[in-house]
């Protein structure tokens, strides 16, 4: 079936025209939420581990900061599932995930279990079709490394499109759990992936142009703490030192501000747009025909 993409996004724009409070302020509260909490974190002082030295303090909090984003963002998912319904959510969508937190973290672990098991295989499967295309005087090379990669990213983003509509299905139907939710997106997204892809991909315009503006914070960050004035010898010990001041510089909580900031005005107009837009990509889904091998969905 094809979609028409122009039509869906202009029945999102509509929904956040409608939307009360705005998109970009529920936006804004998400963003605080998440990279708000996340940048205040890294501010605090932490012990370097606990009694013991057997866990580290940070890879705990960082377990804790991915458990509860995963849990803001299903209340972002709802707030942009109930504005395109023009149910009016207000900001209280954002904290309602917390009253189903377990089922979406067994979620976002059932999907991240299922997504390792496909890389292994797929890794397995990309190797065996390089070794078998190429000839052994171009192994290693750059372009069988190169084919090896598209490969596996490519298959990557397919098995990923059919776990795209899981959290929308857990939203509608929170009782049924977060293992049908994955099966139904599974079955849903036959035939769709191509639909919902080309979707994602004409956003790709917000994407560059915030990617831009977060890489120019981060040259000016490199500039600003002396990184292009590293004088190295060309060594392994010189590349670990390059690549251990390359990743503090783009990782202190002064660039992670100064990038929130810089992009913050496209972000809150692209984030709410996108989401309310894959919302509506949701219930045309649910409105297409169901081929006859599928389960009737449960109503709405």
């Amino acid at each position: 079936m094809e979609l028409d993409r122009k039509e869906l996004k202009a029945q999102a724009r509509e929904d956040l025209d409608l939307a009360r409070p705005r998109g970009w302020a529920v936006t804004l509260v998400y963003i605080l939420m998440t990279t708000g909490v996340s940048l205040a974190l890294s501010l605090v002082p932490l012990p370097t581990s606990w009694e013991g030295g057997l866990f580290s303090t940070s890879i705990f909090l960082s377990i804790l900061l991915a458990l509860y984003t995963a849990v803001v963002n299903f209340g972002y998912t709802l707030w942009s599932l109930w504005t395109r319904r023009r149910l009016e959510p207000g900001m209280s969508a954002l904290t309602q995930g917390f009253t189903v937190a377990g089922r979406v973290i067994l979620m976002e672990v059932f999907i991240a279990l299922r997504l390792f098991c496909w890389l292994f295989l797929l890794t397995l499967l990309a190797s065996f079709l390089v070794l078998t295309l190429f000839p052994i005087w171009l192994m290693g090379s750059g372009l069988s490394v190169l084919l090896f990669y598209l490969l596996l990213i490519g298959a990557m983003l397919v098995i990923m499109l059919r776990y795209a509509l899981a959290p929308y299905l857990l939203a509608d139907h929170p009782d049924d759990g977060p293992s049908l939710a994955i099966h139904r997106s599974v079955d849903l997204m036959r035939g769709w992936k191509m639909e919902l892809f080309k979707l994602e991909l004409s956003f790709l315009g917000w994407v560059l142009l915030i990617a831009g503006l977060d890489l120019l914070v981060e040259l000016a960050a490199l500039w600003y703490f002396g990184f292009f004035q590293l004088d190295l010898p060309l060594s392994v010990d010189g590349l670990l030192t390059l690549q251990s001041a390359f990743t503090s510089i783009t990782n202190h909580p002064l660039t992670i501000l100064a990038s929130t900031l810089v992009t913050l005005l496209p972000t809150l107009w692209y984030t709410p747009y996108r989401a309310v837009t894959l919302a509506g990509f949701y219930d045309a889904r649910l409105r297409a025909p169901q081929p006859d091998d599928q389960p009737m969905m449960p109503p709405l």
